[in-house]
């Protein structure tokens, strides 16, 4: 029985988190880069266009037998070798920010302000950048109507840990500027898995 070896790249959101969105964007069957189909992926989650998301990059290796399909060795999950936690904004929020966008979804004052969720409110330093997402923003899910007390938002503290990264993926916005994550890249070039 002949053992092949394939790699797919799997996109998680990660915040906002109730979407429970998980999508293959690469499996090697189109002729794009894995970096280049994790650019056309971004570009069509509209959530972007709204407000800021974390995701969870994974690398995942499924293995093919010759005349049986698709093995399971690890108890029918899949085996992810790699994965990278970015997130994804048109440039680093902060508090004036959620502020802006705020003042933009009451209609400029006409009718009440969305909830907001502070997590982690005794590091919050309105100087500081900030993480602010919300499931109900998505169009595509969710009705854009949704009364705002329906659809609060969720907004914390970023640490030096969180990595942003433009959408087009071509540069780091935070904590280092300019800089692409080499950590992504590393996983991204990764197409191709060895069975010793």
């Amino acid at each position: 029985m002949k053992l092949e070896p394939h790699v797919n790249f799997v996109l998680e959101m990660v915040e906002p988190g109730e979407l429970e969105r998980s999508e293959v964007f690469w499996t090697g069957s189109t002729d794009a880069t894995p970096m280049e189909a994790l650019q056309s992926h971004l570009r069509s989650i509209h959530l972007l266009d709204l407000v800021p998301c974390a995701f969870n990059l994974k690398r995942n290796v499924y293995i093919l037998a010759q005349n049986v399909g698709t093995l399971k060795p690890n108890n029918g999950q899949d085996i992810t070798t790699d994965s990278f936690k970015f997130i994804v904004a048109n440039k680093v929020p902060y508090f004036a920010d959620l502020q802006q966008y705020l003042l933009k979804n009451s209609r400029n004052g006409a009718q009440k302000c969305q909830d907001v969720h502070f997590q982690n409110m005794a590091q919050f330093d309105i100087t500081q950048p900030i993480l602010y997402n919300g499931p109900c923003e998505y169009n595509g899910s969710f009705l854009p109507d949704k009364p705002l007390n329906k659809r609060p938002l969720m907004a914390r503290p970023l640490t030096e840990k969180d990595i942003i990264v433009d959408r087009k993926l071509e540069k780091q916005l935070w904590p280092v500027v300019g800089k692409f994550p080499p950590e992504l890249f590393a996983i991204l070039v990764k197409t191709k898995e060895e069975i010793h």
